[in-house]
């Protein structure tokens, strides 16, 4: 039986970049905790390559398989800067401004930059 960091890793070797970038976010968010420790002692291997690109650009602030999917493909995309994650809007009272549906406090997924827009992973959203 193998760890949830090495199964994703050993994903991420033989799998395209995005599948692998996935994988390894899945695996931070079960709680996975030396993540590059794994990787370091993976020696060389076919694929570690691939393997050490996913654990650079992973984070630990996805919150779902279709955050990380959607996340991927926005790495991918060289005129898109890189967005902040989970980032906060609040008012001049400290309030946060952002909401869901059900009128909760929320964070939204990808935060741009670009003035004020944001955007959220519809399927995160509906599950919750």
């Amino acid at each position: 039986m193998t760890t949830p960091a090495r199964t994703a890793l050993d994903l991420a070797c033989v799998r395209p970049a995005v599948h692998g970038l996935c994988a390894v976010e899945s695996s931070l968010r079960l709680g996975a905790e030396d993540v590059p420790g794994v990787l370091e002692r993976m020696g060389r291997r076919h694929g570690i390559e691939l393997a050490r690109r996913a654990v650079a650009r992973a984070s630990p602030l996805t919150e779902s398989l279709g955050e990380s999917f959607s996340r991927a493909l926005i790495l991918g995309w060289p005129d898109i800067p890189e967005p902040r994650l989970q980032h906060a809007f609040h008012d001049e009272h400290g309030r946060c401004t952002t909401r869901t549906r059900r009128n909760r406090p929320r964070k939204p997924d990808y935060f741009f930059g670009l003035s004020d827009a944001a955007s959220e992973d519809s399927a995160a959203t509906n599950a919750s």
